[in-house]
């Protein structure tokens, strides 16, 4: 027999005192558990065995306290199950009672105590029914809250997405209004979808008889006429039609002999400041003039003003004799003279005051002067033999019925074409030309600085005839025209297409070039230049000759009119 269970009168007790009891098991079942209180205070209680005894509903009762369903009941089982039993007590023991953790001993402990600890307001380890309640109130509350979450969260994606469509729609119809108008490509002009140019009007302005007036209306613009006749600080009263007052623009730039002649005529005076920043001169210009000459770039610009002539040179200024005289008188200091007069000193801040002004290439300080190619070199040319009548370029094999020209005429230059290949060193200097109207041909010059003679022969099948020897001095002293016999004068770049010529030993290509012009104006008292100018081009980006071209190569009877270099 089981020892006595001394724990047991007082969960007997309880489930005794409460009315939900009396509800749940009858009172008739009440008595018969107050009997078997003497038994359950002095052993266990095996309910199973006393099933017919304790009755139906007290049975029922009991074996719902066995977890374990093992038909009997001892002291822990009647513990756990103590506290719960006192919660349902009336009057003040109701809100005071509660469940604490000894009634879930058979649970995970670290789940039941984050549980009572959740809804634990007090803190005492218990929860009674007011926590319970307060538990549910906030509970209540959450989903409330979460429910309004929600509706919010639903109300944001339609909002969301209301605009995305009535951004689009936006701008589905400014694209089709800027349909409606269109920019022309080649001018920039507006036009309507129908061609009509797109007009609009000034809310200040009107033109009135040629003249730019102000506007007529009721609104306080600073430039309309006052309807009574008053006039204000701030506002421009009389007729109607008087003209808006303006005054010419003063643009300040730098002067230089490269601003193209389409700039210079809208400049209409020159300042000159000193160093002191307080002595100045101001110098009206009358007119303007420019001339290709030996200078910087290539050519001079001659500014005309009432006290006299100033000569642009790049960024260089001279002044004539009266002009100079004047500003000398002014405190203007002037360096030594040259050909084109004073030159003013430097230090000077010199600015052309211009009426218009627009962006343009500045590149005369940038250009390097041309030069001879650096020996050792291999060049291959066409040169141009000009035709000084048609006759000239006809063919003994012309008949009545039909004229033949020359092998090698080029109708667009009028001219006869061969080749030449030049290979130049220290030492020697090699001439190899062909002739289209001797294919098979080759005659060779070879100049020899060291032995100081000249071979000349004709090749032909590889051997070699005719040879002579020519006069050295004839020969180097015409070779003694080098860039250094001239002056170059800058005059800008150029694209040159590709050229083609039909020769009898196969097409001759010439390939398209970007290139720099330069016009050779001969140095005076120079011995080996030529007595003509020369159009002088050579490749922008490693500065060899393309193409030399003799002026009035004709009229002079040259044998060679122009040169051009293939590579």
């Amino acid at each position: 027999m089981s020892k006595p269970l001394g724990v047991l009168p007082n969960a007997v007790d309880a489930a005794l005192e409460s009315e939900e009891l009396e509800d749940d098991v009858g009172s008739s079942s009440k008595a018969a558990l107050t009997r078997a209180a003497t038994v359950v205070n002095y052993y266990t209680l095996p309910y199973e065995e006393q099933k017919d005894k304790l009755g139906e509903p007290l049975y029922k009762f009991l074996k719902s306290l066995d977890p374990k369903n093992t038909g009997v009941l001892t002291s822990d089982d009647i513990g756990k199950v103590q506290d719960i039993l006192k919660v349902h007590r009336p009057g003040a023991g109701r809100q005071s009672a509660g469940i604490s953790m000894d009634a879930f001993d058979d649970m995970d402990q670290d789940v039941v105590k984050e549980i009572i600890s959740a809804w634990d307001a007090n803190g005492d380890g218990r929860v009674s029914l007011k926590e319970i309640k307060s538990a549910a109130v906030a509970a209540r509350e959450k989903n409330y809250q979460m429910r309004w979450l929600k509706m919010l969260v639903f109300g944001m994606l339609i909002l969301a997405l209301t605009m995305t469509v009535s951004n689009f729609v936006t701008a589905y119809f400014a694209i089709e209004l800027a349909k409606e108008v269109k920019a022309e490509r080649n001018s920039g002009t507006l036009k309507t979808s129908d061609g009509h140019t797109v007009k609009t009007a000034s809310a200040e302005f009107k033109a009135q008889n040629g003249m730019l007036v102000a506007q007529d209306g009721s609104g306080t613009r600073r430039l309309q006429a006052c309807a009574n006749g008053d006039s204000s600080k701030n506002v421009t009263c009389g007729a109607e039609t008087n003209a808006l007052a303006t005054r010419p623009a003063e643009i300040p730039k730098t002067l230089s002999s490269t601003i193209p002649d389409r700039l210079i005529k809208e400049m209409a005076k020159i300042t000159i400041t000193g160093v002191d920043k307080i002595s100045h001169m101001t110098i009206h210009i009358t007119g303007f003039s420019r001339a290709l000459a030996p200078s910087k770039c290539g050519s001079l610009v001659y500014l005309s003003s009432q006290h006299g002539t100033i000569t642009l040179d790049d960024t260089d200024l001279h002044f004539d004799a009266s002009l100079a005289a004047r500003a000398e008188n002014l405190g203007i200091e002037l360096g030594e003279m040259s050909a084109m007069g004073r030159r003013l000193s430097s230090g000077f801040m010199v600015a052309g005051l211009f009426s218009f002004f627009d962006d343009y290439e500045w590149e005369c300080s940038s250009v390097l002067a041309p030069k001879s190619p650096t020996k050792p070199y291999v060049m291959h040319t066409l040169k141009k033999t000009p035709c000084p009548t048609a006759a000239a370029c006809n063919s003994k094999l012309s008949t009545a019925s039909g004229t033949v020209t020359l092998p090698g005429f080029d109708e667009e230059s009028n001219a006869v074409v061969s080749a030449e290949t030049i290979v130049e060193t220290d030492k020697f200097v090699l001439s190899i030309r062909r002739f289209a109207n001797h294919p098979y041909q080759q005659r060779v010059q070879l100049v020899d600085h060291v032995q100081k003679n000249v071979k000349t022969f004709q090749v032909f099948k590889g051997e070699g005839y005719f040879c002579q020897n020519d006069s050295y001095a004839a020969v180097v002293d015409n070779a003694t025209d080098t860039m250094s016999s001239y002056f170059p004068a800058y005059q800008g770049k150029a694209a040159r297409p590709e050229m083609q010529f039909h020769l009898p030993w196969g097409l001759q290509t010439v390939p398209a070039r970007n290139v720099r012009v330069f016009r050779l104006q001969p140095k005076p008292d120079v011995d080996g230049a030529l007595p003509l100018p020369v159009d002088y081009e050579d490749d922008e980006t490693n500065l060899l000759p393309t193409q030399l071209s003799f002026i009035d190569a004709r009229e002079l009877d040259f044998d060679v009119e122009e040169i051009v270099v293939q590579n």
